[in-house]
């Protein structure tokens, strides 16, 4: 007959056979497979079993199972007993349990040993054969990104096709692709998303250390579309425009920038002549976006004059371009700025959104009132480009004083940056600034001067008289429209051309004093410019023409002679008369052939030459123009006229000012109504 054992040696027995059967588990004891939080849990463990022992032992076991009891419930009242702090991370613990972790403790003399290992078995690939994992990863890893559950079914249908057990439950699968994924991270995000994905969610980041450059070495550009509306100078509608900045890398601060329809040229070069103004030197680097417009030659190795005005704007001042990876928007720093930049954007009465989720409610379809309210609030307004550029500038002036962490410790951007800003330039470096980063066109001469695009301001000076139907370069700004600066395809500078003003209609009865001088200036600047023209005209008429002229009639034996008077024509015909020869006609057929002949001229004079059959006459630049404005005001055009569209559009002019005729078409579609 067996001895009964007692409780405690029937827990302490067990404990050990539990220890015992399962060797492995505690010798697959790896600190660096648990979590900080898990060794901490073992080591609260281990002294709730170091407290635990120190119950007195001398009593009977009656009496030790009794105190050990009531040390136990002494320690599951939790902060009212005795070992607060250890009930905080075990909680209530039962009396099997603790003798569990007593055995557990004794066996290994290892705390790490009392560790929670319930489940873990499971954990893992070990409880999916080879072939299905190889049946459920393929499936997973589609660039279709199919669901989990989806992906199961679909294995499972593989795995009857290729008749692969597939006897563990749809969870078990589940947990496998979840471990897979957290396992080959990197693979499931680039099978699944792409490169791009791969690159935003798993690669190292490479991080600049901004300590080692000075304030200016480094300009950052970017574009960014605008989250509110603005109107549009070119079409008069609201539009999301592009906002093109220079950032310096040093200090965090915006130096300059320009709001523009689309990010071109000439909006960066202008944003980036306000930069190197406000920064008071030349900058070492650009950093530049990847972009079209940030590519061109214009900025980098331009030779052609006649495409791109000069040389490479970067060559011109010694700047070195670097451009950002392709499709990493983590290599442009700029791009943290503008997320700051969107406090700014919601402050605006237009503002529309970045996205459709971030749309404001009076977008949203359907929501009438916020609508109503929008419109009760603005009466319809939409800010200008203006009042765009002083709201930008006034939200930058705020944040140049914000403490940033980071590469600035605690520093506001001005206070980074004043200490490194330049000396700046003098007028004549000024000048050349101005002149050189500022937007261009290349604009037709006419006789009353040059227009801008979007703009129906003349620019005029005397020296563009004679120039009629030339090509040139034009140089503006587009904040200040006080004058342009006019160049030929050689690259000589012609004039600086200012808009011509309107005079009154009767300014010498009732204009004013400064309307009359107006008039007066302007007659005494055509009189001028006749007198370009007249005067070496007549000289060239004396010394050449009529030289030449003479010699030809005299080699061809033309002497001429001069026209009769009526009084000797009045002589002949009564001479004729007499001698009794025929007149050809009477007088009243003669008073009738008049008659018709005053009634020819009359019909053509009253014909009403068609505005296309004008357009003729004109340069094809012009011609084009003038045709589109007759299309939209709905004639319709020959179908000759319309296959010399056609040809113009295929030549060099038109693709060469193709952003010029689309901006064009839609000015005057506006016009009309179209």
């Amino acid at each position: 007959m067996s001895k009964r054992r007692t409780p405690k040696e029937l827990i302490t027995t067990n404990a050990h056979e539990l220890v015992r059967q399962a060797p492995s588990e505690v010798a697959a004891i790896d600190p660096f497979k648990m979590s900080q939080k898990e060794i901490e849990a073992c080591t609260v463990k281990a002294n709730v079993v170091a407290e635990f022992r120190k119950v007195a032992v001398s009593e009977g076991h009656g009496e030790i199972l009794r105190k050990k009891k009531k040390w136990l419930r002494d320690y599951n009242q939790g902060e009212f007993g005795p070992y607060p702090h250890l009930f905080k991370v075990t909680g209530e613990i039962t009396y099997p349990t603790l003798q569990r972790w007593l055995s557990k403790y004794k066996a290994t003399k290892d705390p790490l040993a009392l560790a929670d290992n319930r489940g873990k078995h499971r954990r893992g690939l070990r409880s999916v054969s080879p072939e299905q994992a190889r049946i459920l990863t393929a499936i997973a890893l589609s660039p279709n990104r199919p669901k989990l559950s989806e992906v199961v079914r679909m294995a499972r249908a593989r795995m009857r096709f290729e008749n692969v057990e597939a006897s563990q439950s749809d969870k078990t699968y589940v947990n496998f692709l979840n471990e897979f994924k957290k396992s080959n991270f990197d693979s499931w995000i680039f099978f699944r998303e792409g490169q791009k994905a791969l690159n935003d969610k798993c690669l190292p980041h490479i991080e600049r250390d901004w300590d080692c450059v000075e304030v200016g070495d480094i300009l950052i550009a970017d574009g960014h579309i605008l989250d509110f509306e603005i109107l549009n100078p070119f079409t008069n509608k609201p539009k999301r425009m592009m906002w093109v900045v220079w950032f310096d890398g040093r200090s965090n601060m915006p130096l300059g920038w320009e709001i523009s329809p689309t990010e071109n040229t000439q909006a960066i070069a202008t944003a980036m002549r306000r930069a190197i103004l406000c920064l008071g030197k030349i900058p070492k680097i650009a950093y530049l976006d990847n972009g079209k417009a940030f590519r061109g030659k214009f900025f980098s190795e331009a030779k052609d004059f006649r495409q791109e005005a000069f040389t490479g704007l970067f060559e011109r001042f010694g700047i070195k371009p670097i451009y950002a990876w392709p499709y990493h928007g983590e290599s442009k720093p700029v791009e943290r700025f503008f997320k700051t930049f969107s406090e700014l954007e919601r402050r605006a009465f237009s503002f529309v959104g970045g996205s459709i989720a971030d749309k404001p409610p009076r977008l949203m379809r359907g929501d009438k009132i916020h609508r109503a309210l929008h419109d009760r609030r603005t009466q319809g307004n939409i800010p200008v480009i203006e009042e765009g550029h002083r709201a930008i500038a006034t939200w930058i002036e705020e944040y140049a004083d914000r403490p940033q962490r980071g590469h600035l410790n605690g520093k506001t951007p001005r206070e980074v940056f004043a200490p490194g800003q330049g000396p700046g330039f003098n007028a004549e470096q000024d000048a050349a600034l101005r002149i050189l980063m500022s937007a261009h066109e290349i604009r037709q001469i006419k006789r009353d001067g040059i227009k801008l695009p979007g703009s129906d301001v003349k620019f005029y000076h005397p020296d563009l008289y004679g120039r009629q139907g030339q090509s040139a370069l034009v140089r503006f700004d587009w904040q200040d429209r006080s004058r342009i600066f006019v160049y030929g395809f050689d690259g000589n500078f012609i004039c600086t051309a200012e808009p011509r003003n309107k005079v009154h209609p009767a300014a010498a009865h009732l204009g004013t004093d400064e309307e009359r001088q107006e008039l007066e200036r302007q007659i005494a600047l055509r009189r001028g410019a006749e007198k370009l023209t007249l005067g070496p005209a007549r000289a060239l008429f004396e010394n050449t023409i009529l030289p030449e002229v003479r010699f030809q009639q005299e080699q061809l034996g033309l002497k001429g002679q001069a026209p009769l008077s009526s009084d000797s024509r009045r002589q002949l015909s009564s001479l004729a008369e007499t001698q009794g020869e025929p007149n050809e006609l009477s007088q009243s057929e003669r008073d009738d052939v008049d008659e018709v002949l005053r009634e020819l001229e009359a019909a053509h004079a009253e014909r009403e030459v068609p505005a296309w059959e004008k357009a003729r006459g004109l340069s094809d630049f012009d011609r084009y123009e003038a045709l589109i404005e007759i299309e939209a005001e709905g004639t319709s055009l020959p179908q000759a006229e319309k296959n010399w569209m056609s040809l113009f559009e295929r030549g060099d002019t038109y693709k060469r000012h193709r952003d010029h005729f689309e901006q064009y078409q839609m000015k005057v579609a506006y016009q009309h109504g179209a």
